[in-house]
């Protein structure tokens, strides 16, 4: 059995303690994209670690502060609902030094996680982010994959994948996974050489169009096998996986293949002499730039991530070295009928912690999620009637007088007209989003996060089913998931924000204008559509039973 898929472009398918105030003179350390070791004893590699792109330089003189007695640099917009809230001020400050050392010529590499749930997962805004980013700071390749397509909807864009056979699949959203199933919450495993899984670059994206350095992490037992793997239509190459019987337990292990940049394909195998556990394949580019993973898992709620083994999680989150990790949960957590706000909110608030600890020098944004309607009625009595209606307003059509039943049935509320909704079949905003999204914006808070509020950004309450009905669409019929135009505003709408307070920053600062002088114009937001509200029909009575306007009353 084959799958696989290939997404192009934008319209690609889908924490220590807070980090301290710092001072306007002191700089963060710098950046160099090399992969800490997992544990005490020394990683096992099958080929020499390199570091892409040149090594990062001090760059205290590029971001040095014009007031030499400025206590903080704290950013004077704090930011309102719709916009990137930061009150502390200084929440993106490592985000913006990274972005400052980047744009000074001074850094190789800087990097963007989003954690989420299938609106991450489906890559529609951050694919758009990825693109735009990159053409502001330079592509520094495609980033974090998982190895092959072993779930079902995962859709990550800019790149293409594949997977033969049935995989093993830690997965975990499941109870019963085993750990590790590390950062992507996913860990494939298998001995049958009958079984292999593929990524490559996409020379028909809008992004990940090459790779110079590919690498895989794996895990290594005392049960491990041998991979087999293949480059492009190469000779394939052994890498053993086994753990010496006795040796000290360890954590995820990488293999680095470094080729001239270029499109490439990694094709993975069991040889068949022992299980072989993977858990990702990284896609990059030894030029200076940005990279920006999108980590999504469907059905991901921020206490599933919380909840995962953070011996591996941390350690494979501070091998992406990013300045900036996006938290972008809340929709999953609206079907938890057991949620507690309070303790929802603190654990997004040790989420966060956590982060911190594994990469002292980040930034976190909380990402709050964006209007999902619901009918009071449900879906199934709701598409009963609407079947009902059409198949009535059919025969009215047609000047065919109903029947009986029909009269009886379908009364005012199967036999609507156009724009007029059955009471109950309205899609209203879930009454939990507002209490989870003032959860996550005091989570935030509380953390010395940003929060960014998609649902205020988006228009507010009850636009999930006019946001469907635009063209294009902006929605899913699920009133859930973003299509590519709700994807492309959502990135829009956030980089504008964040690039102004990049910007900001730099003036405060006194920075020179950046090295890279051919930055083409920061695209605009797409307009937000406006509409009236749909009409609600009166509730039908048995005694005044209506027929629409073409058909005789009986």
């Amino acid at each position: 059995m084959r799958r696989g898929r290939s997404w192009a472009g934008a319209g690609a398918r889908w924490c220590g303690a807070l980090v301290a105030l710092a001072s306007a003179c002191s700089e963060p350390a710098s950046r160099e994209r090399t992969l800490p070791s997992a544990s005490a004893s020394p990683a096992v590699t099958a080929a020499p670690r390199v570091t892409p792109g040149p090594r990062v330089a001090t760059a205290d003189a590029a971001v040095a502060p014009t007031d030499p007695g400025a206590a903080l640099d704290v950013d004077p917009r704090a930011g309102s609902p719709g916009e990137i809230e930061d009150p502390s001020g200084v929440a993106l400050l490592p985000l913006y030094r990274a972005l400052a050392l980047l744009d000074s010529g001074t850094a190789a590499r800087v990097g963007i996680v989003q954690l989420g749930d299938s609106l991450t997962a489906g890559d529609f805004q951050t694919s758009v982010m990825r693109q735009r980013l990159q053409a502001r700071f330079g592509d520094a390749g495609r980033g974090w994959l998982l190895p092959g397509k072993p779930i079902k909807h995962y859709y990550l864009g800019d790149a293409q994948y594949g997977t033969e056979g049935k995989w093993d699949v830690e997965y975990g959203m499941k109870r019963t996974a085993v750990e590790p199933v590390g950062l992507g919450g996913v860990r494939i495993h298998s001995a049958s050489p009958k079984v292999s899984s593929w990524v490559s670059t996409c020379s028909r994206c809008n992004a990940g169009k090459t790779a110079s350095h590919i690498e895989l992490w794996y895990r290594r037992t005392p049960e491990s096998g041998t991979l087999t793997f293949t480059l492009d239509d190469g000779t394939p190459e052994k890498l053993p996986m086994r753990l010496p019987r006795g040796a000290p337990p360890e954590g995820t292990q990488s293999h680095l293949i470094v080729v001239p940049d270029g499109p490439h394909k990694l094709t993975l195998r069991p040889l068949g002499d022992g299980v072989v556990d993977l858990f990702a394949v990284i896609m990059e580019r030894g030029e200076p730039g940005l990279v920006l993973d999108a980590i999504g898992v469907v059905g991901a709620q921020a206490t599933h991530l919380e909840r995962w083994d953070w011996t591996w999680v941390g350690e494979q989150l501070a091998r992406r070295a990013p300045a900036l990790v996006v938290l972008a949960y809340g929709t999953n957590e609206i079907d938890d009928d057991g949620l507690d706000l309070a303790r929802f909110e603190a654990r997004l608030v040790e989420l966060v912690r956590r982060i911190k600890l594994a990469v002292p020098d980040t930034a976190v944004l909380i990402q709050g999620p964006p209007d999902r309607g619901k009918r009071e009625l449900g879906r199934k009595e709701c598409d009963k009637v609407e079947k009902k209606g059409k198949k009535a307003k059919g025969k009215a059509q047609k000047g065919k007088r109903p029947s009986k039943r029909d009269r009886e049935r379908e009364r005012v509320e199967v036999m609507l007209p156009a724009g007029v909704v059955r009471p109950g079949c309205e899609w209203k905003t879930a009454a939990p989003l507002a209490g989870i999204i003032a959860a996550e914006r005091r989570a935030a808070e509380r953390s010395g996060a940003a929060f960014y509020d998609v649902f205020t950004a988006m228009g507010g309450a009850d636009r999930s089913d006019l946001l469907l009905h635009q063209e294009p669409k902006w929605f899913y019929k699920d009133h859930v998931h973003f299509a590519t135009a709700g994807g492309t505003f959502v990135a829009a709408h956030l980089l504008q924000d964040l690039m102004a307070r990049y910007d900001a920053w730099r003036a405060r600062r006194g920075l020179p204008a950046p090295l890279r002088s051919a930055n083409p114009p920061w695209p605009p937001v797409p307009v937000l559509p406006t509409a009236p509200m749909p009409t609600v029909a009166p509730p039908a009575t048995s005694a005044t039973p209506a027929t629409p306007a073409t058909v005789k009353a009986p």
